[in-house]
């Protein structure tokens, strides 16, 4: 399926922002901790003899300790410094002098994902999205304040936009692709941490047929989608009550999308 003509953005809606208490904290941690070293090596010579030389350790240590705090601290900021703007038609990301924008009638890939604490709470804590398997992640996560907003927002945008595209592609009879993330590999990354790294597989859906997996299944025997919130899995189900397909849904790139795309040709293969 071919890309709309890029479109103006439209209105900007809102800009959303990093804190930077992380980056206080780190710098308050660090100067705590030289303040601390600095007052054991100070009352170092009131101690006895055979305690000056663990002292001394300690100051070490603690001196170490603050510059590990200090080294992080650009990292941080740069990480930081990034905004994401949003606007009716797209989504912009602007880190430093550099800006990427990209349409949401392109967007192909809206990645969800947990991470850190939120891994076994089920709670969607990171979001990337890309025009297409050729470009690059840009990626946010619940240190963008309001980051839970901006991922309804973000969602929301998208289906609107993205999905008149997948529907006149497929009304056109060309094919439309959703890729995603086996199972086993969800479960591995979230035990790696390398989650922006995804290998995926497709999912090919024409008004005729859904394919994955090597099997094919006509779309007028498709009649239920199943998405367990206990289990995190969508299971799509034909006419007979048989399972199509099954996955964690987290593993679906634009999910929200998917779904709404199956359930058009659902109806349409009702009509």
């Amino acid at each position: 399926m071919e890309h709309p003509v890029s479109s103006p953005t439209g209105n900007l809606i809102k800009v959303y922002r990093y804190g930077q208490g992380a980056i206080y904290f780190l710098m308050a941690s660090g100067v705590g901790t030289l303040l601390l070293a600095a007052f054991l090596f100070s009352v170092r010579n009131k101690a006895p003899a055979d305690a000056q030389s663990a002292i001394l350790w300690a100051v070490a240590l603690l001196v170490a300790i603050a510059c590990g705090f200090f080294a992080v601290v650009p990292w941080q900021r740069r990480l930081r410094g990034a905004r994401h703007e949003v606007y009716e038609q797209g989504l912009a990301t602007v880190v430093g002098s550099q800006r990427g924008y990209v349409a949401f009638a392109e967007m192909e890939d809206v990645y969800l994902f947990s991470s850190g604490q939120t891994v076994l709470t089920g709670l969607m804590s990171n979001l990337a999205y890309r025009r297409d398997s050729t470009d690059t992640f840009h990626w946010s996560n619940d240190s963008l304040k309001r980051f839970y907003e901006f991922q309804e927002v973000v969602r929301e945008l998208h289906v609107r936009e993205r999905l008149p595209v997948m529907i006149a592609a497929l009304e056109a009879g060309e094919t439309v692709t959703f890729n995603y993330v086996p199972t086993g590999e969800v479960w591995k990354k979230r035990v790696s941490g390398r989650f922006l790294e995804v290998s995926t597989r497709p999912i090919t859906l024409s008004r005729d047929c859904l394919q994955v997996e090597g099997r094919s299944v006509p779309t007028s025997n498709l009649r239920d989608v199943d998405v367990s919130t206990w289990t995190e899995k969508v299971t799509i189900k034909d006419a007979m009550g048989s399972t199509v397909f099954s996955t964690m849904g987290v593993g679906i790139l634009s999910f929200d999308l998917f779904l709404e795309t199956v359930a058009w040709l659902v109806q349409d293969a009702q009509r």
